[in-house]
C-alpha cells in the first residue's frame, strides 16, 4: 500500500512539472514571436526605379551656370563650364550645348553634389536602374555631345564617392551641385549624329550619318 501510494505521488509530481513546462498564450517568447511578425509587415517594401534612356531632360535647371571661352584652335573650342550649388548638371550642359550651337564634343568635370541619380542599363528591360547617392565627391566625371531629332545630347558617365569610401556609378541621369562643378568642354567642328536603336531602345553616336534627320 505505501509503496502504491509512493508511485502515485511521483506520477503527480512528474504530471505538475510537464504541465508548468508549457508555454502559455501570452508567454514572453511567444509575444515576441508576435512583435517580429508585426514586424515584418510594418517594414516599407523599397521597390526599384527604372527609368527611360529616351527621358527628355528640363530646361531651366541651372541657373547659376557660367561659361567662359578658354581657348581656339583652329575650328575647335575650349571652354570651362562651372556650375553653382544646386544646379542641375544634365539640363545645364543641354542648355550650353543649345546655346553655342555645339554639334559635337566631349568634356570631364570634377566637384561635388548633394545628390546624384546613377543609371545601370538593364538589357532586359531596355531601362536605366537608377541608383540613388547623396553628398558625395564626384570621382570621375566624363562624356560627349551629338545630335539627335534636332536636340543636344549630352551622354555622361559618372562615378562617386560616398562618406565611407565606396564608390557608386554609371550613367548619369542626374546631378544636383554641392558647393561647385567644374567642367571642361572641348567643341568639336565635325558634328555626330546619333541614331535610334530598337534593340536597346536607345539612340546612339553614327559615324555615316551626315545630318539628323530625327530618327
Amino acid at each position: 500500500m505505501k509503496t502504491t501510494t509512493l508511485y502515485m505521488c511521483i506520477l503527480a509530481l512528474c504530471i505538475a512539472f510537464l504541465q508548468s513546462c508549457e508555454p502559455s498564450s501570452d508567454s514572453p517568447s511567444n509575444a515576441s514571436t508576435q512583435e517580429i511578425e508585426g514586424m515584418k509587415h510594418s517594414v516599407p517594401i523599397q521597390t526599384q526605379e527604372y527609368r527611360s534612356a529616351t527621358s527628355v531632360v528640363e530646361k531651366g535647371k541651372a541657373p547659376g551656370m557660367k561659361v567662359k571661352l578658354l581657348s581656339t584652335a583652329g575650328d575647335a573650342k575650349t571652354y570651362a563650364v562651372i556650375f553653382a550649388t544646386g544646379d542641375e548638371v544634365v539640363s545645364g550642359l543641354t542648355e550650353f550645348a543649345q546655346k553655342y550651337n555645339v554639334k559635337s564634343g566631349h568634356y570631364q568635370g570634377i566637384g561635388d553634389a548633394l545628390h546624384v541619380e546613377a543609371g545601370w542599363f538593364d538589357y532586359q528591360r531596355k531601362e536605366f536602374l537608377v541608383i540613388p547617392m547623396d553628398t558625395v565627391e564626384i570621382t570621375s566625371f566624363t562624356g560627349d555631345i551629338a545630335w539627335y531629332n534636332k536636340k543636344p545630347i549630352a551622354h555622361t558617365h559618372v562615378s562617386a564617392s560616398l562618406k565611407d569610401g565606396s564608390v557608386k556609378g554609371g550613367h548619369l541621369l542626374k546631378l544636383i551641385v554641392g558647393p561647385t562643378l567644374e567642367v571642361i568642354v572641348t567643341v568639336e567642328p565635325t558634328p555626330l549624329y546619333k541614331s535610334f536603336n530598337e534593340e536597346f531602345n536607345a539612340a546612339f553616336i553614327d559615324v555615316d550619318k551626315t545630318e539628323d534627320s530625327g530618327q
